[in-house]
């Protein structure tokens, strides 16, 4: 994640020259997806530089419904993150299956749980599950993430971050030569 609005759709980012770097990583072995997190407001002009490989759209006290049409396909978002299993998480399972978007599913209140996994599974909406590899090595995020989403009975095939490579990458910049 390179830049992301928080909670109340405030634009954060990581510093400048980091960007510059992550596109020195990108090689024929390692591949670097920078992907950004925004709410149903757009993406902030700031974040436009940044060529983003992945949209994440997410729910903020600033837009707490999710886009609109237009701003749907404007935004070509991959997931829903932050959505927690009540009525506004049930709108947003239900815009991310018109978007073609995953729901992030995993512990906290801002995720759904295996009851919400359940529901975008019945619904037709792949899961997006926490790897946890920003967190320290005991956290357990991506345990209990994974639990969630067999206990809804969904198998990798319905989880966007357990897919091929080729398919995990479609739509990324093409790579520098």
């Amino acid at each position: 994640m390179v830049a992301s609005v928080n909670e109340d759709g405030k634009p954060v980012s990581i510093l400048d020259g980091a960007h510059d770097r992550l596109g020195v990583v990108d090689s024929a072995t390692v591949r670097v997806a920078r992907v950004i997190e925004v709410d149903a407001g757009g993406i902030p002009p700031e974040f436009e530089k940044l060529q983003p490989a992945y949209v994440l759209v997410r729910p903020t006290r600033a837009h707490p419904d999710p886009p609109s049409a237009s701003a749907t396909k404007a935004l070509g978002a991959r997931a829903v993150t932050h959505v927690g299993g009540d009525a506004a998480g049930r709108a947003w399972i239900a815009w991310a299956r018109t978007a073609g978007a995953a729901v992030e599913v995993g512990p906290g209140a801002d995720r759904l749980d295996s009851q919400g996994a359940r529901l975008a599974r019945e619904s037709g909406v792949p899961l997006l599950v926490p790897t946890g590899v920003d967190r320290p090595s005991e956290d357990p995020t991506g345990a209990v993430a994974l639990g969630y989403a067999r206990r809804a009975a969904v198998g990798p095939k319905v989880v966007r971050n357990a897919a091929p490579a080729a398919e995990v990458t479609r739509g990324w910049p093409k790579r520098k030569a």
